[in-house]
C-alpha cells in the first residue's frame, strides 16, 4: 500500500492512498475524513467492496464518494452495505458516475463535505485508489495539481 499526504486543500490535509486490492487499504484516520474511493479495476466483486465499505463504516468515515470503474453499480453496493450495518453510519454518501479521473477529483474536492453536524470533526480529504498501478497514482497526482494548483 502506498500512502502519502501530498498537501493541504482549504486548510485540510489531502492524503492519497493506493492499494492493489481492497484488503490492502489501511483505515487509519478515516474517522475524520471525506473520502473519494476510486475503483481503478473493472473486475472488483460485490463481496470485496461490501467488506471495504464495512471497514469505512466501522471507522466512522464522514463522507464516502465512489467513482471509477462501474461507479453506478458500486453506489448500489454502497447503499446496500450501509443499510445492512445497523448502528453505524457514514454521514454523506455520493457517487460520481461517468466522469474521468480528472473530473472526479475536481468534483470531489469542490463538493465533498460531511453533514452539518459533523463539520467540526472533519479534518482531512482522502483519495483512495484501488487498483490501477503506478500509472493511476501519477494521473491522480496530476489531477490534484490541475484542480488545486498545488505542486506535489
Amino acid at each position: 500500500m502506498k500512502r502519502e499526504t501530498i498537501g493541504s486543500y482549504f486548510e485540510r490535509p489531502l492524503t492519497l492512498i493506493q492499494g492493489g486490492s481492497f484488503d490492502e487499504i489501511g483505515m487509519g484516520g478515516m474517522d475524520h475524513a471525506a473520502v473519494l474511493l476510486w475503483l481503478g479495476d473493472p473486475e472488483w466483486s460485490h463481496e470485496e467492496l461490501e467488506k471495504l465499505i464495512g471497514r469505512f463504516v466501522d471507522r466512522g468515515t464522514l463522507n464516502l464518494t465512489v467513482s471509477g470503474e462501474r461507479a453506478g453499480e458500486s453506489f448500489a453496493v454502497l447503499i446496500g452495505a450501509v443499510g445492512e450495518l445497523q448502528g453505524s453510519f457514514i454521514t454523506t454518501l455520493n457517487v460520481l458516475s461517468g466522469l474521468n479521473l480528472d473530473e472526479a477529483v475536481e468534483e470531489f474536492l469542490k463538493h465533498a463535505s460531511p453533514g452539518e453536524a459533523q463539520m467540526k470533526a472533519w479534518k482531512e480529504y482522502r483519495i483512495v485508489l484501488v487498483g490501477g498501478g503506478d500509472a493511476l497514482y501519477g494521473k491522480t497526482v496530476d489531477a490534484i495539481e490541475k484542480c488545486t494548483g498545488m505542486r506535489v
